[in-house]
């Protein structure tokens, strides 16, 4: 890692060190990388040492600032206790006691000890009412972000909610209301599912006619597209079921078994089909 005192604390630098990586969080619900985690904790170890240096600037500029205030105070009670004191004889004025002398180059002494230019060199180099302008507005800007990530937060929080409950309400479809035990397992169980249904539609059903027209259906829609079936009139569904119902009597005929049932099937599969894409029509027309 960097050193602290080198990184940069710029509020630029901690909106795309530290805020960015945080909202990309969020969204993606994946950690930093390593690196990243390593450049959020030199920004934080930074911010915290430039706290503790202005913390620290703040404790001797009010150090200063109260001697200073006290110097102060005492030449203040000082002068006006020498000024009531003093006795005046028209070209001559004598002080009321020979203390105030003393009190007075005590004072004297006193305002020499304090390190003018240094005092002066800070006025000078800080613009104070400018420098808590910039603070406020840093930090009014800190606020909205974070309440502005927060808000964000808690849309994410919802969204994954609403995604765990769909994910658990599949899982309970697929498996039959069994459930299942978590979601670490990801799209597993329900690529399972779907293979599992695949196998049973591209799997012809001889023996039972009722769940063989249905998995025969669902295999022709499967097969041809939408707009392949929307495309047909009423005696292209009749062609095809002259088609397939001949191929059932054709294999009668042969004694085959297997594909007399099977276009059997077939071909009342392509009636639940034509029946479907009738409905959906007449319906539309009534609208």
């Amino acid at each position: 890692m960097t050193d602290a005192q080198t990184t940069d604390t710029s509020a630029e630098a901690v909106e795309r060190v530290i805020c960015n990586p945080i909202i990309a969080m969020v969204n993606t619900g994946r950690s930093p990388s390593l690196d990243g985690c390593g450049a959020i904790i030199d920004v934080a170890r930074s911010l915290v040492a430039d706290r503790d240096a202005l913390a620290a600037e703040l404790d001797a500029a009010n150090a200063r600032r109260n001697a200073l205030s006290k110097t102060i105070l005492k030449f203040k009670d000082c002068l006006l206790n020498t000024v009531d004191g003093l006795e005046d004889e028209g070209d001559r004025v004598h002080f009321g006691s020979s203390n105030d002398a003393d009190k007075l180059r005590d004072i004297a002494q006193r305002f020499e000890e304090h390190s003018w230019d240094e005092l002066l060199g800070h006025a000078q180099q800080y613009d104070f009412p400018a420098r808590v302008a910039e603070l406020t507005a840093e930090n009014t800007r800190l606020k909205d972000l974070t309440a502005d990530l927060r808000q964000q937060a808690e849309a994410h929080a919802q969204e994954a909610r609403t995604q765990r409950s769909t994910v658990h309400e599949i899982y309970q479809i697929i498996s039959g209301g069994t459930g299942e035990p978590g979601d670490w397992n990801g799209a597993e169980p329900v690529r399972e599912y779907v293979a599992r249904m695949d196998a049973i539609i591209n799997t012809p059903e001889t023996e039972d006619f009722i769940r063989g027209v249905a998995i025969e259906a669902e295999h022709q829609r499967q097969r041809w597209p939408e707009d392949h079936d929307a495309s047909k009139n009423g005696f292209d569904w009749f062609w095809v079921v002259g088609f397939l119902s001949q191929k059932a009597a054709t294999a009668f005929e042969q004694k085959d078994a297997d594909k007399t049932l099977h276009h059997c099937i077939s071909t009342a599969a392509l009636m639940m089909n034509m029946h479907r894409h009738a409905l959906q029509k007449f319906k539309g027309d009534q609208k």
